[in-house]
């Protein structure tokens, strides 16, 4: 996600920074990009610029580069945690349809990454109108463009970790349903960032039939925790 907004901010950089001042002197009839159209036509050419640069195919790529791992690393946690409380190895279990939750995630995976980047030269494209029809400065319209890639990173960052998170969790209920396991224990990572909601639920008893309020551990956004699994089909 990183390399994809950074790609973004270089077109902005390349293509907005130079014409900030042009765009000021929007009263000089001369000066075609003074016109909000031409600010729209820059901005369009910077979107069409980045979807080249990344066609769906190859953000289908990056989101199956981040869907693959974080399968198999949630199997190898569920299969130490059953190891652990009965001794058994299940190694040589396979997913049974999973390649399609995996498709799935895949698919929406793309189609969020697609809307970060328009999102912010949504984001700049008002910042730099505004700026223009208020007579700031160039350097001011810069400042604030600045802080809005900074408010876009952020957001990235932070809605590819929730899809992480949940799909993480997804997984980790349908491979426990798979294995005939009905319940699980609510755990928290156990650090001063976890939610009072979930830190009153950190050690209770839940069905994967009848989830809490806010949710099986990892659908509520940004949810760290995660399900113990309970297994009395082991332990008869």
């Amino acid at each position: 996600m990183k390399v994809l907004m950074a790609y973004a901010r270089a077109l902005v950089r390349a293509r907005v920074l130079p014409r900030l001042a042009g765009w000021r002197a929007r009263g000089d009839a001369r000066n075609t990009d003074a016109d909000p159209r031409g600010i729209n036509r820059v901005l369009d050419q910077i979107s069409a610029a980045w979807f080249k640069k990344f066609p769906a195919q190859k953000l289908q790529a990056i989101s199956e580069k981040i869907a693959r791992p974080t399968s198999e690393h949630q199997k190898g946690q569920l299969f130490k945690q059953v190891k652990a409380s009965v001794g058994v190895d299940l190694k040589g279990m396979t997913d049974k349809g999973l390649g399609e939750r995996i498709k799935r995630f895949t698919a929406e995976n793309v189609a969020l990454i697609e809307t970060l980047p328009q999102r912010y030269f949504d984001d700049i494209e008002r910042s730099v109108l505004e700026g223009v029809r208020a007579g700031a400065r160039a350097s001011d319209i810069a400042e604030d463009m600045q802080e809005r890639f900074s408010v876009s990173e952020s957001r990235a960052k932070i809605i590819a970790r929730d899809q992480v998170l949940k799909f993480n969790g997804e997984l980790n209920g349908a491979r426990q349903k798979a294995l005939g396991i009905e319940g699980y224990i609510w755990r928290t990572v156990k650090d001063e960032r976890v939610r009072d909601t979930h830190q009153e639920l950190d050690g209770e008893l839940f069905s994967w039939d009848a989830p809490p309020e806010p949710g099986h551990p990892g659908e509520d956004y940004n949810c760290r925790c995660y399900a113990e699994p309970v297994l009395p089909v082991f332990e008869e």
